[in-house]
């Protein structure tokens, strides 16, 4: 598969690693609020279509990982825990 066609195929991960690295390199240069706040963005952009998705398989009486998923990444958001958010 090449490059392109992964990015295609993969936006959503695709769009978490360039946050995390931009991120990161936010964080190396002292620059954390602005950090934080993409790493929230892209916590919000996440949840939001998992929950929709969540909220379906519970109507349909099915539990998976992805609760738990869901459960973290909210929780960290709350908690502040911004990079911790990016990495679930």
């Amino acid at each position: 598969m090449h490059g392109v066609q992964f990015i295609k195929r993969y936006k959503t991960l695709t769009a978490v690693a360039v946050i995390l690295v931009l991120g990161l390199v936010l964080y190396a240069v002292h620059v954390k609020l602005v950090a934080n706040i993409a790493f929230t963005l892209m916590g919000i952009y996440v949840v939001i279509p998992m929950a929709k998705e969540m909220i379906e398989s519970i109507k349909e009486k099915e539990y998976g990982l992805d609760l738990l998923a869901l459960t973290a990444i909210v929780a960290s958001l709350l908690m502040g825990e911004f990079l911790a958010a990016i990495v679930v």
